[in-house]
């Protein structure tokens, strides 16, 4: 049985600054939490990781404009996949 369709509460991400720490909190919406996420394809700045909690951390040591996809999951099976973009300037 396929579970629920999962998706985010919000894909805007701030932007990010070169060098500067940076943390942003992806937030599942629809199922049941907690959600687990990963990364599936093209990559999140250099400098930043995506924890499967939904943490995005770290400290961004690449200008740029990043696309990045994540999968949700959730504890009943719910499944989503998400198109994110992440912006890195200088600071």
């Amino acid at each position: 049985v396929q579970g629920t369709r999962l998706s985010l509460m919000s894909t805007a991400l701030a932007a990010a600054q070169r060098g500067v720490p940076y943390e942003a909190t992806l937030q599942g919406n629809g199922g049941r939490a907690p959600y687990r996420f990963r990364v599936t394809g093209g990559s999140l700045p250099p400098g930043l990781t995506l924890s499967s909690t939904g943490s995005v951390t770290g400290t961004p040591t690449t200008n740029g404009e990043f696309t990045f996809r994540v999968e949700i999951n959730d504890s009943e099976n719910g499944y989503g996949e998400v198109e994110l973009r992440l912006s890195v300037a200088v600071s």
